[in-house]
């Protein structure tokens, strides 16, 4: 019988889910991206080229795995067990090359001077940071934060990282981003919501995203 797995990085937050969230998350992000193989308009102090070609590579190694993870998982059957488990076990060493990287750029030139990049380039930075451990999601989650507020980043990137924070935390999320698949119901639903749906549609309100609703449906409406 097939163990619990999931297509993209939540770790043990799903806690007897079939989580599979991650990978929607992340397939709903980069569609809305349209993120292409041109990153332009870097701060002039800022090595171009260098961030350019790494940002370009980590992005296509980011998602080449997460895709073939997601078929696999949404056709599965038992026989893919292991070659399930040894590309997902290669997806989180590139995960965490990439995160070294990104900790290399932001050591080197300093957060505020990578927000300064354009907006595809950013989405890749939060993308590496969003597919990493706890430890580094924690770290950057005010930096996140902050960029949020001054418009540098979507407040629906500081609403998917929290979430997954507080989950991997062991609490609850407070916006509902983080879903799983719910094989009775067919349809993607939130993991669990402190003080429910009624609590996160507020919160949505407050920071300016979307309502849970229009989230949800956009997820159950996703190409697959």
């Amino acid at each position: 019988m097939r163990k619990q797995k999931r297509a993209a990085d939540l770790g043990d937050l799903s806690k007897g889910y079939r989580n599979k969230s991650g990978a929607l998350l992340l397939m709903l992000v980069l569609l809305s991206l349209s993120i292409s193989s041109r990153l332009f308009g870097q701060p002039k102090h800022i090595n171009a080229p260098v961030i350019r070609h790494e940002l370009d590579r980590i992005y296509r190694e980011d998602q080449l795995n997460r895709y073939k993870l997601v078929a696999m998982d949404q056709n599965w059957n038992d026989s893919l067990q292991v070659a399930y488990d040894s590309l997902w076990a290669l997806q989180k060493s590139l995960d965490r090359q990439h995160m070294l990287t990104i900790d290399q750029l932001q050591t080197t030139y300093g957060w505020d001077d990578l927000m300064r990049l354009p907006d595809t380039a950013k989405q890749v930075i939060f993308l590496v940071i969003q597919h990493s451990d706890s430890l580094h999601m924690i770290k950057y989650l005010p930096l996140i934060n902050r960029s949020a507020q001054k418009g540098d980043l979507p407040k629906e990137d500081y609403a998917l990282l929290q979430d997954r924070v507080s989950l991997m935390q062991g609490g609850k999320q407070y916006f509902g981003s983080q879903i799983y698949w719910d094989s009775k119901q067919n349809q993607y639903l939130p993991l669990p919501v402190l003080g429910g749906r009624e609590a996160a549609e507020k919160r949505r309100r407050v920071l300016g995203i979307e309502t849970l609703v229009h989230y949800l449906d956009r997820c159950n409406k996703a190409p697959n």
